[in-house]
């Protein structure tokens, strides 16, 4: 598969990185109002091809928004992860804050 395709373990990886990332940021904000991550809903488009040559591998990679077809002898196919979240180290369900709600929620400014 190609460079512009990112491997399944990289797509989950970076799936994981933004829930974190959004709950060191409620953290950081000191937001009031948060929710817990029951579930986490991914769904990706991949490609399966054969790679031909002397040892004649299968390989599969997700496809980025935006990719061309340009792709021969491959199929795309949707697979879909209900993903639980959870911290090793406590166990507990990551807590993020709904950023738009408190945007909306501020009172507006009048200058």
């Amino acid at each position: 598969m190609g460079d512009e395709l990112l491997s399944l373990a990289e797509a989950m990886e970076l799936v994981r990185g933004e829930v974190v990332k959004a709950r060191n940021r409620a953290e950081m904000l000191g937001e009031e109002l948060r929710f817990t991550v029951d579930a986490v809903e991914v769904e990706f488009l991949v490609q399966i091809g054969r790679e031909k040559g002397g040892e004649g591998k299968l390989t599969l990679g997700v496809v980025e928004a935006g990719a061309s077809g340009k792709r021969s002898h491959t199929d795309t196919h949707r697979i879909m992860f209900s993903l639980a979240p959870f911290s090793v180290a406590t166990g507990e369900r990551p807590v993020i804050n709904d950023e738009v709600a408190q945007a909306q929620s501020r009172p507006s400014r009048s200058w």
